[in-house]
């Protein structure tokens, strides 16, 4: 339907040369054999019938040619498919319509029509009508790419001006960027010696830092050696030193809160006032490692560490009969930790 509008919208369908060469055609077969060519005879209820009857049918033709001319020049350009396109054309364009035609004749004048002395005129008559019908729609095609052709040169030649300006300006730029480039240059030479005393200061102040940290790894380490945790166990209290410590141990709930049990290397397991293992990490013993969301353990505990068949790792400690179950995630996490804590 799409299809339809363009055409008639088209250079192709020209109603005045259609309709023109429609009446010539009519007119032809009318008077044929032209023994009485005058107006009285075409006045003729026959002839006038005849007249009016391929004057209609020779309309439909020519649309007919024009239309699927202007089908084939939208799915096969003649520029890219040539022989594939006049095959098409002489089929669609010649053949079918010329078929057409001839069995128009034979039904309204007979077979004996075509063994007439000037039927050959006639007959040469619609080959050059058909035949000119394709030419003129290859004109309309050609005139048709020429306006595309010239649209596209103009288009062409309008982005050339614009990036011309382009360029222009693009190399004022360049012309300004050069010059602060070459400003650059020139204190960059100057600052060459600075730089090269920065680097020094820096050299010497990441010495200071390593010699900084070391002094606190060992004063850290030192801290944690005399660190202790207080148990209250009924009017009393136990007091456990770092290394007495096996654990510490989230299990169960009071009040939407975990409750915290300390596991001793002796093998006692205490409840404790603390309600979170992270706090205790945090504040407590930084040092301890997080094997598991309800395990804190200092790394005396871990005794060793194997790959898990299904997923994961496996990790013996001093406190629980059967290893934890180490995620993959948590071992790229503290594996290094764990590594260190079995070699010692």
């Amino acid at each position: 339907m799409q299809l339809n509008k363009f055409f008639l919208k088209s250079p192709y369908f020209n109603q005045t040369i259609i309709l023109f060469a429609a009446g010539i055609a009519g007119l032809l077969v009318a008077l044929f054999p032209f023994t009485d060519v005058s107006l009285h005879r075409l006045m003729n209820i026959a002839v006038l019938s005849v007249f009016l009857l391929t004057t209609a049918i020779a309309y439909l033709i020519i649309v007919y040619v024009v239309f699927v001319t202007f089908v084939l020049d939208k799915k096969h350009d003649w520029d890219d498919q040539k022989s594939k396109r006049l095959v098409y054309q002489i089929l669609y364009g010649g053949i079918f319509p010329l078929l057409f035609i001839v069995g128009y004749q034979s039904i309204f004048y007979g077979t004996a029509l075509f063994w007439a002395t000037d039927y050959y005129y006639i007959f040469a008559l619609q080959m050059m009508m058909l035949y000119l019908l394709n030419e003129r729609a290859y004109v309309i095609y050609l005139a048709d790419r020429s306006k595309a052709m010239k649209a596209k040169i103009s288009w062409y030649h309008k982005e050339y001006l614009g990036m011309q300006n382009s360029y222009e300006v693009l190399n004022e730029k360049y012309n300004l960027q050069a010059t602060k480039i070459e400003e650059l240059s020139n204190r960059r030479m100057l600052d060459e010696v600075t730089l090269n005393d920065y680097r020094q200061e820096i050299l010497t102040l990441r010495a200071q830092c390593a010699e900084q940290e070391i002094m606190l790894e060992n004063a850290r380490q030192s801290a944690d050696k005399e660190r202790f945790y207080t148990v209250q166990i009924g009017n009393m209290e136990k007091v456990f030193r770092e290394e007495t410590i096996a654990a510490f141990e989230a299990i169960g709930q009071k009040n939407k809160k975990p409750l915290i049990y300390l596991w001793s290397t002796e093998g006692d397991k205490l409840l404790t006032k603390e309600d979170s293992l992270k706090k205790i990490q945090t504040y407590l013993f930084p040092h301890f490692i997080r094997l598991t969301r309800q395990h804190l353990v200092p790394a005396h505990s871990i005794t060793a560490y194997k790959i898990n068949a299904t997923k994961g790792y496996l990790v013996n400690t001093t406190f629980k009969d059967t290893p934890l179950e180490i995620s993959k995630d948590t071992w790229d996490e503290i594996g290094e930790q764990i590594k260190k804590a079995v070699a010692q």
